[in-house]
């Protein structure tokens, strides 16, 4: 069985993950919650442990996504939110269970056994398979009464082929499944050779052949064998003659019947055309992708998160593999590593791909420079050329351009001429290729059906009564709302002058009559091509190859839709550079520049890949997050800022840090649209580079009356100096919190509780080791003055020991430090904001 845990407390992860590994579990771990929804969606559990307050992604958040898509898994809350209200907003996201911390580890595991046992269809935990029997209460395993002695991944082997006994496991199923993420990933002679020691075993307890390999799939238990048979001394020969008979009768049936659930690779195998399936895509409307190529650990990648898009993928190690799986895997696009072959066979197998009926678009890539070979490859109609290291995702993304229809944006043609012969002729070759065609035949007319339809390219005639071509041409050009549109001309002169003409009053492009189909067809969609690039490369910011404000502002807009259809959060942050005049000033706005794309590739590797990267008005980044709330967006932000700090850059023989100001909105709270938003976050953003810059900034932050009394904080710390304090200090002031911290127990005492403290805290982080007064001495007056009543006490454990008795003395939390920054900052955030 396979448990994930999402906990973003390590020790008690690490402590579990020992206890559940003892017990023959396979066991993942993730710290927060995106990290642990990426497990998700790249393996399959049997459990998820789940803690309710996640960094990232919060635990309720999480659980429901899970059922949202329809998966079944069992989910198990592990927290210490012990009110009635919490637990029922855990069971109604979702979850199988919910258990309060601190529990007993032998406990917390007899639960997860209970747990695990509804998943089995049978009254009975105990496994059976004819003659073999297996108790995973006690790890006990038979054949025959004759007992086994297995090893862990021998054990969870036969496990896994009992519990799941219809199905073909393949070795990459095997390995997923028996292997977590964090152990040394086996080879494939490393499963070949359990399957044998396992076989071994079996047969010196005199079983027979039990495990069937299905040659080209994987492996199974033999159905001839599912019935428990005689045991007498002939028993060997009587299950040869069985396994015998059985191959020929139900081999091939059962193998077809049986289908393939996960990731599926065949290095070299005879069968390459065996597809990887998703569960959740039906498999007619699948893209079918076809990979020619040796490198496994590449494939591996682009596998999982292929399939994780929901497509189906194939694998040829080389072109011979690949042209006898065609047929049978008809693939939509082929990824090929022109290294898996010497000399000129890959160019021909580029033009069978091109004269394929339909043609099948091929994506190129190699570890080498190959300047001589690209030229052959582009005659030869290759779809891209691809350099590795690359990763998935960009290969994904250059998949999805490639099969992208042709007509999923209608292109918009406009032709004026006063011969109705050629409106027809045009209309009738244009509009079989989906091109929207406007004809006008009265050239006073133009201005009107130019405004109406707004068309993505002019098709115009030189001479024609009222105005001719050339001089609608001219006017278009001096235009600035219609300079950039495509003009073709098309007419029946051919002399030289009226080409200049033409040319110089700003054509694109000149085509004689009578009109050639073909030509006329070409040089109209390399038109709109090409200015569909230059379109696409405008909205782009050249200096840090973010979209630029014209272009993001559409993409936000969208995100911004879906949060109201769906009535989630959307925040909106913007930030700049600290002091980017001044770097500009001091070292060159070269140097500035590099700032710049260093902040911008930084913001686009650490952010979401949903998220929205945008770069405004020259210095100024915009971020866009769908289903993030103005304080984690802050969390987000704060990472990345801590991020950068510790970027050193050397120029003019200094070494220097950059730091950030942003500001966070959220929909709808600081406004219903874009630019309401926009500006509400510019002017907090302003705010936080007055209060010294260095930080994120929530729009909903106030400055404190200095004459408030007491003085309300948002954190408080009762912590002796150390450097994990002073890390905490730091970032609670990243993140903007208004805090205080104090090191001494007494006087944490006098300004905390009495008739009239003059400092209160939402939250107070209370450490046991306090000098003067020690923590629980601390906690007996907080509790006795009532002050965990007013306040949240989070109890910062060093060991164990103590929690169970700091929560029964009114703690609302307890966290294991030293432990990661920022999970505890998102901690924080939890209890804050819960």
């Amino acid at each position: 069985m396979k448990i994930l845990i999402v906990n973003d407390d390590e020790l008690f992860t690490k402590e579990l993950k020992a206890n559940l590994t003892q017990n023959r579990y396979v066991v993942d771990t993730a710290l927060n919650g995106q990290e642990g929804w990426e497990f998700v969606e790249a393996q399959e559990y049997d459990l998820i442990v789940l803690d309710v307050m996640l960094p990232k992604l919060d635990g309720i958040t999480f659980c429901a996504r899970l059922r949202g898509k329809g998966l079944q898994v069992l989910v198990m809350f592990l927290t210490s939110r012990d009110t009635s209200e919490d637990k029922v907003k855990g069971l109604d996201a979702g979850a199988d269970d919910y258990v309060v911390k601190p529990v007993p580890l032998a406990e917390l595991i007899a639960r997860i056994r209970a747990l695990l046992r509804r998943k089995a269809t049978t009254v009975s935990p105990i496994l059976e398979w004819g003659n073999l029997y297996l108790e995973p209460r006690t790890g006990e395993v038979k054949y025959a009464n004759v007992p086994l002695n297995l090893t862990k991944k021998e054990y969870s082997l036969l496990e896994l082929f009992m519990k799941d006994r219809e199905k073909i496991h393949s070795q990459d199923n095997i390995l997923n499944q028996l292997w977590s993420f964090e152990d040394e990933p086996p080879t494939k002679d490393t499963i070949r050779t359990l399957v044998k020691r396992l076989r071994q075993k079996l047969k010196a307890a005199n079983a027979p052949d039990l495990i069937e390999t299905v040659f080209g799939l994987g492996y199974r238990l033999n159905p001839a064998f599912e019935k428990a048979s005689p045991i007498n001394s002939n028993f060997n020969l009587y299950s040869k003659k069985l396994v015998e008979s059985a191959r020929t009768q139900n081999i091939s049936q059962n193998s077809q019947n049986n289908t393939i659930t996960s990731f599926t690779r065949n290095y070299g195998n005879p069968n390459p055309q065996v597809f990887v399936e998703n569960k959740q895509t039906p498999i007619e409307s699948q893209i079918r992708l076809l990979i020619v190529d040796k490198d496994k650990q590449f494939i591996d990648s682009l596998v999982r998160d292929a399939t994780a898009r929901g497509l189906q993928t194939a694998i040829a190690p080389n072109l011979k593999f690949a042209r006898n799986s065609l047929q049978r895997v008809c693939p939509d696009i082929v990824l090929l590593d022109i290294s898996v072959e010497e000399g000129e066979d890959k160019l021909i197998f580029l033009e069978e791909m091109s004269n394929h009926v339909p043609a099948i678009p091929v994506l190129v890539f190699t570890h080498q420079e190959l300047s001589s070979d690209r030229v052959a490859l582009a005659r030869r109609k290759s779809q891209g050329f691809f350099h590795k290291p690359i990763s998935p995702n960009r290969v994904l993304e250059a998949i999805s351009k490639a099969l992208k229809p042709v007509t999923k944006n209608e292109a918009k043609v406009m032709v004026v001429d006063d011969d109705r012969m050629i409106l027809r002729l045009v209309r009738t070759l244009l509009e079989p290729w989906r091109i929207k065609v406007t004809t006008v035949n009265n050239s006073l007319q133009f201005w009107d059906e130019l405004e109406s339809v707004k068309p993505d390219l002019l098709i115009l005639d030189v001479q024609m009564p009222n105005i001719d071509g050339v001089e609608l041409c001219q006017l278009l050009r001096n235009d600035s709302r219609w300079n950039w549109l495509p003009i073709v001309f098309l007419t029946g002169q051919r002399n030289t002058d009226t080409i200049q003409q033409v040319f110089s009053a700003g054509a694109d492009d000149f085509i004689n009559k009578p009109v050639v189909a073909p030509e006329l067809i070409i040089r109209i969609f390399n038109r709109l091509e090409r200015n569909r690039l230059l379109q696409e490369q405008a909205e782009i910011n050249p200096l840090t190859g973010l979209p630029n404000r014209q272009r993001s502002t559409q993409d936000l807009e969208r995100l911004l839709h879906l949060a109201n259809q769906y009535q989630q959060c959307f925040c909106l942050v913007v930030l700049k550079i600290d002091d980017l005049d001044k770097i500009n000033r001091n070292y060159g706005h070269k140097f500035g520049d590099k700032m710049l794309r260093r902040l911008a590739s930084l913001l686009q590797k650490e952010l979401r890949t949903e998220d929205i990267v945008s770069s405004w008005n020259g210095e100024e980044f915009v971020v866009g997050m769908y289903g993030i709330s103005r304080g984690y967006g802050v969390e987000w932000l704060a990472e990345v800022l801590e991020m950068l700090r510790l970027i050193e850059f050397e120029v003019a023989q200094d070494t220097i840090c950059i730091t950030f100001s942003a500001g966070v909105t959220q929909y709808p709270e600081d406004g219903s649209d874009i630019q309401t938003l926009y500006q509400r976050a510019a002017s907090t953003m302003v705010k936080a580079k007055e209060c010294g810059g260095n930080c994120v900034l929530p729009s909903d932050w106030k400055q404190l009356q200095s004459d408030q009394f007491p003085l309300h904080k948002d954190v408080i710390l009762l912590h002796q100096d150390s450097a994990f304090a002073n890390s905490i200090m730091e970032a609670l002031l990243t993140r903007s919190y208004h805090v205080h911290w104090l090191k001494d127990g007494k006087a944490a005492n006098k300004v905390l509780i009495g008739k009239s403290p003059s400092l209160h805290g939402k939250i107070i982080l209370l450490e046991e080791n306090l000098p003067g007064l020690n923590g629980l001495e601390i906690l007996k007056q907080f509790k006795r003055d009532k002050l965990i009543q007013r306040s949240k006490i989070v109890w910062l454990s060093t060991t164990t020991t103590e929690v169970e008795k700091v929560m029964s003395m009114g703690c609302f939390d307890y966290i294991n430090v030293p432990c990661n920054i920022s999970t505890f900052m998102y901690r924080l955030r939890h209890l804050l904001e819960g």
